[in-house]
């Protein structure tokens, strides 16, 4: 997710401190990107499920309804734990220097999130509600994981 470097950046990143700084701004941009990608990835399942909700409630089916109102409510607790899980002031985007294990357990941490948030995008409309459940308990894992990390590099 870097981007090309241009003559300005080169200069600039002779400057001491520089590429320090350019480092932690482009982690933050990356994070903001990931976490964007995976609320807003989020939201539309939200939707979907509200979609079959009425569906279901209008079909006189109470226990689908209420199967998959509580998939909604998951999904809104999830997406607001992704949305305010710890960034900017964390020890991820300070100055302090990760070890290569750190930044992979970082890394592993949103891409478990970026795929497993597509793959509930992918079968929000043809699972049943506890098969959404599980998935969705298996993203509040890797939310709580990552935050945990970040947590504990303070």
């Amino acid at each position: 997710m870097n981007r090309e470097r241009n003559l300005l950046d080169k200069i600039l990143g002779i400057l001491p401190g520089f590429t320090g700084y350019t480092e932690r701004e482009s982690r933050r941009r990356d994070d903001a990107r990931i976490r964007d990608r995976v609320v807003s990835t989020l939201r539309k399942c939200e939707v979907r499920v509200d979609d079959r909700i009425r569906l279901a409630f209008r079909s006189g089916n109470m226990d689908q309804t209420e199967a998959l109102e509580r998939c909604r409510k998951e999904i809104d607790t999830l997406l607001n734990r992704v949305l305010y899980s710890p960034v900017g002031t964390s020890p991820f985007m300070s100055d302090k220097r990760l070890s290569e294990i750190e930044q992979q357990q970082i890394l592993t941490s949103d891409i478990s999130l970026l795929d497993g948030s597509a793959m509930l995008e992918e079968k929000v409309n043809e699972f049943y509600a506890q098969d959404l459940l599980s998935i969705i308990q298996r993203l509040s894992e890797d939310a709580d994981e990552r935050n945990i990390i970040l947590r504990e590099l303070k």
